[in-house]
């Protein structure tokens, strides 16, 4: 019983895909996290500046 080219072209797709999958999961996990959107900046410079103003009232 001798195996094809069709046969042969299967098993090395059967043996590669789960090589891929981990590569593409790997790649994707390693993928910087996207920016901060404006409303996000927006609310983190308000909360940066209410704690500068606590402090300085902390101060006093």
């Amino acid at each position: 019983m001798s195996i094809g080219p069709a046969e042969l072209l299967s098993l090395a797709l059967l043996l590669l895909l789960p090589i891929l999958v981990v590569l593409g999961v790997m790649a994707r996990l390693r993928r910087p996290r996207s920016k901060d959107t404006a409303a996000q900046e927006q609310r983190i410079a308000h909360l940066e500046q209410r704690v500068q103003e606590l402090e300085r009232d902390h101060t006093r």
